[in-house]
């Protein structure tokens, strides 16, 4: 890349921007900010006896025109117990719609099929990556459920991301969920690969926190809830479900996690929930992240050749009903394709 004056500028301004963010230097007013002592970090005990299952999901374009998208939508639940797998399962493929209505009826449809009920709140469609999350974030709440009816008294479920739904519909399904989770005894907590959350003006919290760890010389497996008073700003905030917390699971780990539990739940669940963490935190490829989380983020991972087979598929669909191979391109052709070649 030619390194002219324009470049080396913007890139001078980005490591500038970058270092006002970072939490060096910071560490001592958040410490302040939000009233941490050294007390307040907990050890988490990785001895835990019972089954620890998860849930992750995946989606995909698989193609797209001016009007409508074809989306796969894909979970997976990944159940661990002494150390061993206890089953594995998905959701299977799904495909869907997103368009050319401005609402989806795909999505009302797949609601309906897995919850039961209607939901109260439509999918509209303009923008296609989320609706393709929102779908995918419906299977993975069906496999949850599914999840906890295999679970018993005093095992843990993880889910990827965060207690917050995203949509409207999802909050019903929550409360449900956790409602169904207590009857059953399961603990359920949300492990989140990466965060927006920040304090203080656009500081990350998580890599804060960590920092503030490591200068009061705690050893993993640590965790430290938070109150949500110390975030930016919280989209969504009308349907949080969950109490925050920040986690290390490893001294190899090479980020913390932000993880949330439903409000209301004591100490010795929440400490059961992280000792469960920790017990599984230790695989060398990943250390420091719930590897059944791991396990169910590979199996349900929608890849290249996935995709590429359910075009082929279409393609054949197409065939059978007389569209040819270039209808198929002239629904979902992209120059950028072609552009790419050369």
């Amino acid at each position: 890349m030619m390194r002219d004056f324009e470049y080396a500028q913007d890139i001078i301004d980005m490591v500038s921007a970058i270092q006002a963010i970072s939490p060096k230097g910071h560490i001592e007013e958040f410490r302040n900010h939000a009233g941490i002592g050294k007390d307040d970090f907990k050890i988490a005990s990785p001895e835990f006896s019972g089954t620890l299952a998860a849930v992750d999901g995946s989606n995909a374009m698989v193609a797209e025109s001016g009007s409508f998208a074809v989306a796969a939508v894909r979970s997976a639940l990944a159940g661990y117990e002494g150390g061993r797998r206890a089953f594995l399962s998905t959701s299977g493929l799904r495909i869907v719609r997103i368009g050319p209505s401005p609402v989806s009826e795909a999505y009302e449809q797949l609601y309906l099929d897995c919850f039961g009920f209607p939901p109260d709140a439509v999918l509209e469609t303009e923008d296609r990556a989320r609706a393709a999350a929102v779908f995918r974030d419906t299977l993975e709440y069906f496999t949850a459920f599914s999840a906890i009816d295999r679970l018993g008294e005093g095992d843990v479920l993880l889910l990827d991301g965060s207690l917050r739904v995203g949509h409207g519909s999802h909050f019903p399904v929550m409360v449900r969920l956790l409602q169904h989770a207590g009857m059953q005894g399961v603990a359920v907590a949300a492990v989140a690969k990466s965060t927006s959350a920040t304090w203080g003006g656009g500081r990350p919290l998580v890599p804060t926190v960590a920092m503030l760890a490591r200068e009061m010389g705690i050893g993993e497996p640590w965790y430290l809830r938070l109150p949500v008073e110390v975030l930016d700003h919280q989209p969504h905030r009308e349907w949080q479900r969950g109490s925050l917390f920040v986690s290390r699971l490893h001294a190899r780990a090479p980020r913390a996690f932000k993880v949330e539990i439903p409000g209301g739940i004591d100490d010795e669940w929440v400490e059961r929930i992280f000792a469960a963490c920790g017990a599984y935190a230790d695989d060398g490829r990943v250390p420091g992240y719930p590897f059944p989380l791991l396990e169910a983020h590979r199996t349900s991972a929608i890849r290249e050749d996935t995709v590429e087979q359910v075009q082929q598929d279409i393609m054949k669909g197409m065939n059978r009903l007389d569209l040819a191979w270039h209808d198929y391109h002239e629904l979902f052709g992209d120059y950028h394709d072609e552009l790419d070649r050369y």
